[in-house]
């Protein structure tokens, strides 16, 4: 039996060796910190909660990872803090009262060990009241005095609408820019589309063959559709604006007309008559004028939103002379008003309140809603919600507008 048992003696002491001579080296002793252990790294994740704007720290913040049950409140400083993180990527839930909740994915590698987030939070918006709008095209909306100035538009025009704070209406107004003609185009640009390559025009010496050519062609739809709406003075304003869009019907349709600026409709406030019409000076790009969607009155000269070139142009309104062209802080610009001191623009879901040079002094959002032109009525914002047909008043959180 004894010579059974001394060879598995001696097979375990040489199994032992390697085990021994790896704890020698120390391999070991630091198995949370060294990459080379047999555990993984533990982190450690800290960062400040602040306001976007202000960059003030928001003391209420709660951060949490909830795939892991874990949660912080932030301290007097806005500062929040984790420990014992493995690698891997872990998504924070930021939220704090008045902002909108914000989560960031947050990646822990194996040559980290102190991870730094930190998080800024955006404004967030309350819907006060919301109604539907009792015509098909909401385009524009002023507010005074409990009642709702809006535009309404169709392929000739539009109308103007007095209502009340329920949307029942007033009042309707006689059509306003009414075409002689049911058409009417300009021609911007033509592509010449081969192997997805635009050409302005095609050599005349080798052209391409009729069959391998897709022409398309960019053109102004100068149809009259009533956009924004503004007092300024004694009178109510709104403006007929200009779309762009691509045809492959070339030559485009008779008759074929060059482009006009967007002309400015005055109305009596109480009949909703049309007084008189001005048209911007035809020196003015086109480009510049596009897509109007919304009018603003700063008591000095006149703002409008421009969603297709993603400025904000700036007009003298006794001459209709441009004054300033500012890009936009935000993609695509619908909604135009102003607060008293303040330019207010709305795009997609949010809104923005800017510095006389078009800056960003505050961002507010509103997440699930598409906000399109606006009116300030001195404590709230009305907004239209043109996918919805509807009108929302919406609450300013805070005090930072102020």
């Amino acid at each position: 039996m004894a010579s059974l048992t001394f060879p598995r003696r001696r097979a375990l002491r040489l199994a032992l060796w390697p085990l021994l001579l790896l704890n020698a080296a120390g391999c070991f002793k630091t198995q949370d910190t060294e990459i080379t252990g047999a555990g993984d790294p533990l982190f450690t994740l800290t960062g400040r909660v602040s306001d976007i704007d202000s960059n003030r720290p928001l003391r209420d913040a709660l951060v949490e990872i909830k795939a892991l049950n874990l949660k912080s409140q932030v301290d007097s400083n806005g500062v929040y803090s984790f420990s014992g993180l493995k690698v891997g990527t872990r998504t924070l839930q930021v939220s704090a009262a008045n902002y909108a909740t914000a989560q960031i994915a947050v990646t822990f590698q194996y040559e980290d060990r102190d991870v730094v987030q930190d998080v800024a939070l955006t404004k967030a918006l309350g819907i006060a009241w919301r109604g539907d709008v009792p015509f098909a095209n909401p385009s524009g909306i002023w507010w005074e005095n409990n009642q709702l100035f809006m535009t309404n538009y169709d392929t000739k025009g539009g109308f103007m609408y007095r209502l009340d704070e329920n949307l029942r209406v007033l009042q309707v107004s006689p059509h306003l820019g009414t075409l002689f003609h049911d058409t009417c185009f300009y021609r911007i640009r033509t592509c010449f589309w081969k192997d997805s390559i635009c050409y302005e025009r095609i050599d005349p010496i080798d052209p391409f063959r009729p069959d391998s050519i897709t022409l398309d062609s960019v053109f102004v739809d100068c149809s009259q559709r009533l956009y924004g709406v503004v007092r300024i003075g004694d009178h109510i304003y709104t403006s007929d604006g200009i779309g762009a869009f691509w045809t492959l019907e070339f030559p485009p349709p008779d008759p074929f007309k060059s482009v006009r600026a967007p002309r400015f409709f005055r109305l009596d406030p109480q009949s909703l008559e049309v007084l008189d019409v001005r048209a911007v000076r035809d020196t003015l790009d086109i480009e510049v004028l596009s897509l109007i969607t919304d009018l603003a009155w700063d008591g000095q000269v006149l703002w409008l939103t421009n969603m297709f070139k993603n400025s904000l142009p700036k007009f003298r309104f006794d001459s209709l002379t441009a004054l300033a062209v500012y890009p936009s802080p935000a993609s695509k610009p619908v909604g135009a008003a102003w607060d008293g001191k303040y330019l207010w623009i709305s795009a997609a879901n949010r809104l923005l309140q800017l510095h006389h040079d078009a800056r960003i002094r505050n961002r507010y959002i509103l997440p699930g809603e598409a906000l399109d032109q606006i009116a300030w009525d001195g404590t709230n914002m009305w907004a239209i919600n043109t996918s919805f047909k509807q009108i929302l008043k919406l609450t300013i959180p805070l005090k930072d507008h102020l």
